[in-house]
């Protein structure tokens, strides 16, 4: 099964990149080696499919700390609804 989490991060890894809110990266992959190499029943398996930080307007600037918004999450992906537009 294939998992996403989208971030507001640089391209680092998402427990130490900046800018804010981190997720707990390592946490996450133990848990889905020890489901799937151990059989373990942690329930990683059954969080949503798709997990993205949805930004805020945010001022531009060389280094923010943090970036405001919010968590949203599918438990399928499904294609997006697309339009095109042409002059």
């Amino acid at each position: 099964k294939a998992k996403a989490l989208i971030g507001p991060w640089v391209h680092k890894y998402p427990h130490f990149a900046w800018p804010k809110p981190r997720a707990d990266f390592p946490a996450e992959a133990i848990a889905w080696w020890n489901k799937w190499l151990r059989g373990e029943d942690n329930g990683i398996d059954r969080l949503p499919q798709a997990r993205a930080y949805i930004l805020d307007a945010i001022r531009p600037a060389l280094r923010r700390d943090s970036d405001p918004g919010f968590w949203v999450a599918k438990d399928s992906w499904s294609p997006p609804k697309m339009q095109c537009f042409y002059v």
